[in-house]
């Protein structure tokens, strides 16, 4: 009898939660059903719930390790620039966030969505968003509780509005125009001129 690796059951496991997370950021919510994620994963359906009670547990797992993948990648850019605040801003504010939705920040993506769905996953882009304004209020400690919050927002609404353009020269000036906005807001004085 073949033997399989130890660590087997958590490689699978998190297959499926990087699948359901791909899945939730192209799609949305409503698209992603059990036998399309396990399709998607390379696995075939009957092995989903030895791994999750419910479709909406896999949700909460899945979009909080996406939540956590993009902002860990963004923190980890803007850390070892001269300014982490100003690169965190311009990199999420670029046309490569806005393109890439599926590998992108999950509060543009499904905050219309969340405020449709259960209580779960509301409670997940709510965390999103207080880690997330926890990462700037680091990145810019000069920044009031009020100021990041609406630093966040605004981010989370300019890339959420740059996907809906059709006119790709419109969204790149949308993206364009908040970030020129937001830096010359937030930087401390002798960052801006």
């Amino acid at each position: 009898m073949p033997r399989y690796p130890h660590d087997q059951r958590e490689q699978t496991r998190g297959r499926i939660v990087a699948a359901a997370a791909q899945a939730s950021l192209e799609g949305g919510l409503g698209s992603v059903s059990v036998q399309s994620v396990m399709q998607r994963a390379g696995l075939t359906h009957g092995g989903f719930y030895a791994h999750f009670e419910s479709r909406e547990a896999l949700l909460q797992e899945a979009l909080q390790s996406a939540a956590r993948r993009k902002l860990d990648a963004l923190l980890a850019h803007a850390q070892i620039q001269p300014n982490p605040l100003e690169a965190f801003v311009r990199g999420y504010l670029s046309r490569l966030h806005r393109d890439d939705p599926a590998g992108g920040c999950l509060l543009p993506g499904l905050s219309a969505e969340g405020a449709r769905a259960g209580d779960e996953l509301r409670d997940v882009l709510d965390s999103s968003f207080q880690v997330f304004c926890e990462a700037v209020a680091v990145l810019g400690p000069w920044l009031s509780a009020a100021q990041v919050q609406t630093l966040v927002s605004s981010m989370v609404g300019a890339v959420m509005l740059s996907r809906t353009l059709s006119d790709r020269a419109q969204s790149d000036a949308l993206l364009l125009n908040v970030r020129q906005t937001l830096l010359a807001l937030v930087l401390p004085p002798e960052h801006t001129g």
